[in-house]
C-alpha cells in the first residue's frame, strides 16, 4: 500500500510540474507541497491487568496485558494544497504495528507474546498555517485516518492448537497535529511535527478452534502520541 501510494504523489507531481512556471508568472505559488516524515510513537494505554495472565476482565484480550511499540522508521508520504495562503487540504499515509505482551512461563520472569497487530491506511485533513518574513511557518492540522487492520500471529503460538488465531477489524481515528516548517534553501523545508491520535480501537477476537467459535474479545488500543522530522518541497 506504502508503494502505491508514493507512486500515485509522484504522479500528481508529474503532471503538476509543467505548470509551476506559469504559475510563478502569475504570483500563485508556495501552494502545492509534497514530502514525507519520519514518525515515532508512544501508546497512552500499554499495560493492564497488573501484569496478570489470568486477569480476564482487565487484560486487552485474554492473556495479554501489555503492548509494545514496534517502530518503523519509513518515509511516510504526504501532498497537500494550499487552497489559500493560511489554509489548506491534505492526504497522507500512516502506519503502526504493536507486540502483544504476555508472560512466556509460569514464573512471570520471560515475557511471551501471542503475536503483533498492524495498522495502515489513508490520512485525510485539513490544515491552517502562518506565513511570515522568517524561516518559521508554525502549522496546525485537523484530521481523519481510516486503518485497516490486521493480526500476524506468533508462530509458537498458532502451533498451540488446530484453528488457533486471532482476527480484528477495521477502525477509524481522528488527530490533531502540529508543528513548524523550517525553510531550508529555496523551495526545500525541513520541519517538526507532532499528532494526537485518538478513539484508535481495533477490536479483536481470538479464536482456539477451526470453527467460528469465539474464544476470547477485545481490543487494541492505538491512541497514541507521534513524533516526527520531515522534509518537503513546496511549488
Amino acid at each position: 500500500m506504502l508503494r502505491h501510494f508514493w507512486i500515485a504523489i509522484l504522479a500528481i507531481a508529474g503532471m503538476l510540474l509543467p505548470c509551476t512556471g506559469r504559475a510563478l508568472e502569475f504570483g500563485i505559488h508556495d501552494q502545492l507541497e509534497v514530502g514525507a516524515r519520519l514518525m515515532y510513537f508512544q501508546l497512552k494505554d500499554d499495560e493492564r491487568g497488573d501484569r496478570n495472565n489470568w486477569d480476564l476482565e482487565r487484560n486487552f484480550i485474554g492473556s495479554i496485558w501489555g503492548l509494545e511499540e514496534k517502530q518503523s522508521y519509513l518515509p511516510k508520504p504526504y501532498i497537500q494544497y494550499a487552497i489559500i495562503k493560511y489554509a489548506g487540504v491534505g492526504l497522507s499515509y500512516d502506519e503502526l504495528t504493536i507486540k502483544t505482551v504476555d508472560w512466556g512461563n509460569l514464573e512471570g520472569t520471560v515475557k511471551g507474546g501471542d503475536g503483533d497487530c498492524m495498522i495502515r491506511g489513508p490520512v485525510v485533513y485539513v490544515f491552517g498555517r502562518y506565513p511570515n518574513s522568517t524561516r518559521f511557518t508554525p502549522f496546525a492540522e485537523l484530521g481523519y485516518i481510516y486503518y485497516f487492520a490486521d493480526f500476524e500471529e506468533d508462530p509458537a503460538w498458532a502451533a498451540v492448537g488446530p484453528g488457533y488465531r486471532f482476527e480484528v477489524d477495521d477502525t477509524g481515528s481522528q488527530y490533531v497535529a502540529a508543528g513548524c516548517d523550517i525553510r531550508i534553501k529555496g523551495q526545500w523545508q525541513a520541519g517538526i511535527y507532532f499528532r494526537q491520535l485518538y478513539n484508535a480501537d481495533v477490536d479483536a477476537r481470538a479464536y482456539f478452534s477451526p470453527g467460528p467459535r469465539v474464544g476470547r474479545s477485545g481490543s487494541f488500543p492505538f491512541d497514541s502520541r507521534q513524533f516526527g522530522l520531515e522534509l518537503s518541497y513546496r511549488f
